[in-house]
């Protein structure tokens, strides 16, 4: 990584970026695993390989006082000094606030944000923690969805309960890639040569197979034009990304639950 952590402001009029702020050396060693936005307010969230999650906060600029726009690094946050990566925001059913999770190798730590109010400033505070047996291979992605997280490894999927912190189970996955619905409960994981469409609200899991899929590298929701039969895709419609293809692919129909997961055929997609 560069020394900026450089943000800009899109134009349609000419499809191009502008730079509007940086963050100089967000994190040490030159690193920046992962960022996120806060989802209701302009909070950014940045994880390195110095052991710290932190948090930012967008400051507007000030014509009178001639301060200009900038990110202002409220807090950082650590868990035995290990290196953090994967972030997540949440909220609890039972709870108004919103949770900050990050994992710090083959650990993930929740904070959860005591100040409810878009106006002020976060105040987190440490919850709990959620250990896993696999030290060697460290966390790469925490998903969240129904009050359970999803914590993926590079060859073991744990799911927890985020009510109660009790663990639920295991899949002997290695996500690769994946997308959540924002408009379900499923999601869909790329897991070497085999696809899988999780629910978390019944934990139900369909599975298919192709070697099409071990080569994914990204893939994403998109609303769907009118509802679909298949329930997994009934609200969106998934398109995922190979780069040898330079191309994106649609997919429709991914495949029919009554035929065997070994079965590579009956795969219908469109690239673009």
């Amino acid at each position: 990584m560069k020394e900026n952590l450089d943000f800009g402001n899109f134009y349609q009029t000419n499809n191009q970026f502008e730079l509007n702020t940086s963050i100089t050396y967000p994190h040490g060693q030159e690193t920046l695993n992962q960022m996120l936005f806060h989802p209701n307010k302009l909070e950014l969230a940045t994880t390195g390989n110095d052991g710290f999650v932190k948090v930012w906060t967008f400051v507007q600029e000030n014509p009178i006082t001639k301060r200009v726009s900038h990110w202002r690094c409220l807090s950082g946050h650590t868990h035995r000094s290990y290196s953090s990566s994967a972030l997540c925001y949440y909220k609890l059913s039972t709870s108004e606030n919103i949770n900050l999770c990050c994992s710090f190798e083959h650990l993930v730590a929740v904070w959860i944000d005591t100040i409810n109010d878009l106006n002020e400033e976060f105040r987190y505070e440490y919850s709990r923690c959620f250990a896993h047996s696999d030290r060697k291979n460290p966390v790469e992605h925490v998903i969240y969805n129904c009050d359970k997280i999803l914590v993926c490894h590079k060859t073991l999927v744990n799911l927890w309960n985020c009510l109660n912190g009790q663990f639920i189970k295991s899949f002997s996955w290695h996500v690769h890639a994946f997308a959540k619905d924002p408009r379900s409960s499923f999601i869909a994981l790329f897991d070497k040569s085999f696809f899988h469409f999780y629910s978390f609200s019944d934990g139900k899991c369909h599975s298919r197979k192709g070697s099409l899929f071990r080569r994914v590298t990204a893939a994403a929701y998109i609303p769907n034009d009118k509802p679909s039969s298949f329930v997994p895709l009934q609200h969106s419609r998934l398109i995922f990304y190979i780069p040898q293809e330079v191309r994106f692919f649609f997919v429709y129909f991914l495949f029919s639950i009554h035929k065997s997961v070994a079965d590579p055929g009956n795969f219908e997609g469109r690239g673009t």
